[in-house]
């Protein structure tokens, strides 16, 4: 099966991260990511705002990576305009 980029869009609260988690879960990706994972530190959630450029960095990096490697990724980020979704559509597009 080709590798696949599912963007998981919706307002906070919305339960992307919920579908995320179940299609990681079922087998349906091999990754489950958002920039919200960042943050997390062991068993706490420690978010900076002032570092939320990094957060969405490393999401996707991590989303590049994954797709390169012929793997599915499903990204569940807010991604409320199309700038942010556009970085997206270029990372399908130079992993194929």
């Amino acid at each position: 099966m080709k590798q696949t980029l599912w963007l998981i869009r919706g307002l906070c609260g919305s339960g992307k991260s919920t579908v995320g988690e179940q299609m990681f879960k079922k087998g349906l990706v091999s990754l489950h990511v958002e920039a919200d994972m960042y943050f997390n530190c062991g068993d706490y959630y420690a978010f900076d705002a002032s570092k939320l450029y990094f957060a969405h960095e490393w999401c996707q990096d991590r989303t590049r990576l994954y797709l390169a490697s012929g793997q599915s990724v499903a990204v569940t980020n807010t991604s409320t305009t199309e700038k942010e979704v556009a970085v997206y559509a270029k990372i399908a597009a130079e992993t194929g």
